[in-house]
């Protein structure tokens, strides 16, 4: 008796707490969209336990869908779809969407009281959306500044890249049938495991199908692709960051629809795949408000490098944060945009809780139907850093992960127009012939002196450096102190 009464008052302050999750955002101003017609359940370890029907019918997924539709009196939910399917650990995150007969903003949030007080349940929530961090195209500037930025020449005079290095591509798909991106794309060695059919390259989560990857008519995956692994010197259109790398299909949008809009169930999904099969990097070029408790579990669960787009509100992620990017994992890393005199982008979010930066202003890349087109956004920013976290991979194959999101944020780039901003531009050279023996420490403290804001860095052996920033709303707080290793 002790423990149900003890979950009821955890129940009650949970379904408080994903409530607040849409509520918290409404008054900010950046009212989070969620799905209104299903809601992210995941059972408790101590319901699993005592439940028959957890040995019962699907061994894979360590719970009976029957018994799901038994949570709750009201019989609320039409159908169940099991997200997390046997992990490579062995373990079970037990994550299911549940399909409400009732529909609409009310019924998501009366759902979500009655599953949170259920002993069953031990997290219920919204199922949000994600949005593309791409702003509109503009004429075209210079052919792949980018690379030079970078240091990209350099770095490639000790690798290229590698085929054993997988490249997860969270977004609206890849065109498999690119000419700068077919010889790259993974292979999966095991395919047709765990219900997803034909997954040679990978799924699309969305329209549940595999076979040849597809993108929809965004192009946004297949421009983020190029920027990780268009095939270089093969003498077609463009070069990667890496020439070569496996990259795999995630996607989370349906292939045919002008619509970008993905969700958390879907995102969840894709992150478990790429968990199962091991891959090294996972490229999440989207964001949006709400905080997704399930999607932060799922991230911590990936034993990869996770990088994520800052966002393009031109705002402070310490005030105004966007998720993925904002979640507090030691495996993420957030990235802001600069433009081509490596100034922060006008549309770039910024923060100490953004991480580094990589050029993400009229980046040329690959585009569906074997084109090439100029995207600019913290989402073509993003896929420069994971292209550079493939790199040092393929250049040091025994560093872990963590290791890899340690010697990128320790060796990138300081220059003077971020100065204040708490970070710089990812380094591909300095990168993969860094050394973890040599890593730096930077300490950031804030203040107002009376004309503005300061924001002070004291990197290990050198002099402190003052700056002025430009004065955005969220940089005017006083006291205000952290420490950041290795960048």
């Amino acid at each position: 008796m002790g423990f149900w009464n003890c979950k009821r008052f955890v129940g009650a302050a949970l379904a408080v707490l994903a409530l607040s999750m849409i509520a918290t955002a409404q008054v900010s101003g950046n009212r989070p969209d969620f799905a209104h017609d299903r809601v992210l359940v995941k059972l408790s370890a101590n319901f699993l336990a005592r439940s028959p029907a957890a040995a019962a019918s699907e061994p894979d997924i360590g719970v009976s869908i029957s018994s799901l539709r038994l949570l709750n009196p009201s019989r609320e939910t039409s159908n169940v779809t099991a997200l997390a399917r046997a992990s490579a650990n062995g373990r079970h995150n037990n994550i299911y969407v549940l399909t409400l007969k009732e529909t609409g903003e009310e019924a998501v949030k009366n759902a979500l009281e009655r599953l949170n007080a259920n002993p069953a349940v031990e997290i219920a929530e919204p199922v949000f959306y994600r949005r593309l961090l791409r702003t509109p195209n503009d004429p075209m500037f210079d052919l792949q500044y980018a690379l030079d930025r970078l240091n990209a020449q350099q770095a490639w005079e000790i690798t290229t890249g590698s085929r054993d290095i997988i490249v997860g591509i969270i977004d609206t798909g890849i065109d498999g049938a690119h000419p700068d991106l077919v010889d790259n794309l993974w292979i999966n060695p095991n395919p047709n495991q765990n219900g997803y059919v034909n997954d040679i390259h990978g799924y699309n989560f969305a329209d549940r199908m595999g076979g040849i990857p597809t993108d929809n008519m965004s192009s946004h995956g297949t421009h983020v692709a190029g920027i990780i692994g268009a095939r270089g010197d093969n003498g077609v259109g463009i070069t990667g960051i890496n020439w070569t790398v496996s990259l795999a299909w995630l996607g989370v949008t349906e292939k045919d629809s002008p619509n970008s809009e993905m969700s958390t169930d879907r995102v969840i999904e894709a992150i478990n795949y790429a968990t199962i099969h091991g891959m090294h990097v996972l490229n999440n070029s989207y964001g949006g408000a709400g905080s997704s408790q399930l999607e932060l579990e799922t991230i911590r669960n990936f034993p990869g490098v996770f990088v994520a787009a800052a966002g393009n509100e031109s705002s402070n992620n310490d005030f105004t944060l966007s998720y993925p990017a904002n979640y507090d994992s030691p495996n993420v890393i957030s990235v802001a945009s600069t433009d081509a005199r490596d100034m922060l982008s006008n549309f770039s979010n910024y923060g100490v809780s953004v991480h580094i930066a990589a050029p993400g202003g009229r980046i040329l890349s690959t585009v569906r139907d074997g084109e090439y087109h100029e995207f600019s956004g913290t989402s073509m920013a993003t896929p420069y850093v994971a292209g550079v976290a493939a790199l040092v991979m393929a250049a040091r194959p025994n560093y872990t992960p963590a290791q890899v999101r340690e010697i990128l944020l320790a060796s990138m780039s300081r220059v003077p127009a971020l100065d204040g901003f708490g970070f710089g531009i990812v380094d591909a050279h300095a990168a993969v012939t860094g050394s973890l023996d040599n890593l730096y420490s930077i300490t950031y403290n804030f203040g107002y002196d009376g004309r503005g804001p300061v924001v002070r860095q004291t990197i290990s052996g050198m002099e402190p450096v003052a700056s002025m920033p430009p004065i955005r709303e969220g940089y005017a707080f006083a006291g205000c102190h952290t420490s950041r290793t290795g960048g």
